[in-house]
């Protein structure tokens, strides 16, 4: 088989009911690449750990992660690295949170929530008021979270939200919705019940850590997997519509009961994406597991996931950049033409940088 016939097959139509042939594994290839440096705009960023998110909100770059030198959050810098206020502490009080697993962002309204799966609530703030007034523009509100839940997104200028479940495999599915579009009443207006792929051992464990972003006009949405490399594209016109899948890197690791081991074959897939209307930004590994567990920080580990590679909203590939430094999470600053980054050198230190993406955008 031709790597281009390859190429094509490991990207193939599905309905919602499930996949219409074997998946054929196959990285992407790019039309164009390029290659950009990072400008470190920040000091180390000491005491940050557990790095979970980061959002360009209007002039803001807010990090999600927690600080274990304050307890706080939300860090949140001016675009040219200058720290301006951490926000939100860890805990089980008033405007707390305990669980940094479901991070969102409304770049229209300039807000940055938690969703708190551990509290069952709900903690948000308009970063601008942040700026302004302080620790008292943070909201709280209690949630009542479906069983098996697992993460919930705000469609922006729609008023609904996108729900994910995860359930154990030892559970009887029955009829279990994985994905679940709401309206602002709460019906549900659309929902899907498959998976890429058949084993739902591997399932569960990949699909507890997937990547979600949806388009700032609220019509698409793209998951990403960390354990392999499969990417769904979505419509969120209407409904809930699967448009394509893309298999990339196979999960090949061994599934226990809740808990993955990984293998010499096993690689990891997508660190990050965030998306336009017009563009899907992802960051990429590739790199085996057994490199990874050496512990061999010298100035080639840096160069794993230092990529960022942009697709279109069918799923091709567009171009990618080569840049020089190591990404663990970022945005895109479409009207800039930039991205903003915590990167780290060959150290792990890490930095919020910046970088020139160019003007993909239409």
């Amino acid at each position: 088989m031709s790597r281009l016939a390859v190429l094509v097959l490991s990207f193939i139509l599905f309905s919602c009911s499930g996949p219409k042939m074997e998946a054929e594994y196959a990285m992407p290839e790019f039309k164009e690449e390029t290659s950009a440096e990072f400008t470190i705009l920040s000091e180390e960023l000491f005491g940050i750990n557990g790095i979970a998110d980061l959002f360009v909100i209007g002039d803001y770059v807010v990090v999600g992660a927690y600080n274990v030198e304050n307890n706080s959050v939300l860090h949140v810098f001016d675009k040219n690295g200058t720290g301006l206020c951490h926000a939100v502490q860890r805990g089980r009080g008033p405007r707390e949170v305990l669980s940094l697993l479901n991070l969102w962002s409304d770049r229209e309204k300039g807000t940055v929530g938690i969703v708190d799966l551990q509290q069952n609530k709900e903690v948000s703030v308009e970063i601008g008021k942040l700026i302004a007034d302080g620790p008292v523009s943070i909201t709280d509100k209690r949630m009542q979270l479906p069983s098996w839940f697992r993460e919930s997104i705000p469609v922006p200028s729609t008023g609904r939200k996108v729900i994910f479940r995860i359930i154990s495999p030892q559970k009887d599915t029955g009829a279990f919705n994985r994905i679940t579009v709401e309206d602002a009443a709460g019906n549900v207006v659309g929902y899907s019940r498959s998976y890429p792929i058949p084993d739902r051992d591997k399932c569960f464990i990949i699909y507890n850590d997937a990547i979600t972003s949806v388009s700032p006009d609220g019509r698409k949405m793209v998951i990403g997997t960390k354990w392999g490399g499969i990417m769904e594209i979505y419509s969120l016109k209407d409904s809930l519509r699967l448009e394509a899948t893309g298999y990339f890197i196979e999960p090949d690791f061994i599934a226990h009961q809740g808990w993955g081991e990984m293998t010499e074959n096993s690689r990891f897939g997508f660190i990050d994406i965030d998306v336009t209307d017009n563009l899907v930004y992802t960051v990429i590994d590739g790199e085996t597991y057994p490199l990874r567990s050496k512990g061999d920080y010298s100035e080639d580990r840096k160069k794993h996931g230092n990529n960022i590679s942009i697709f279109d909203w069918n799923g091709h590939p567009v171009r990618r950049i080569m840049t020089d430094y190591a990404i663990r999470k970022f945005a895109v600053d479409r009207e800039a033409h930039m991205a903003y980054a915590v990167v780290v050198d060959s150290l792990k230190r890490p930095y919020l940088g910046r970088i020139d993406i160019g003007a993909d955008e239409k």
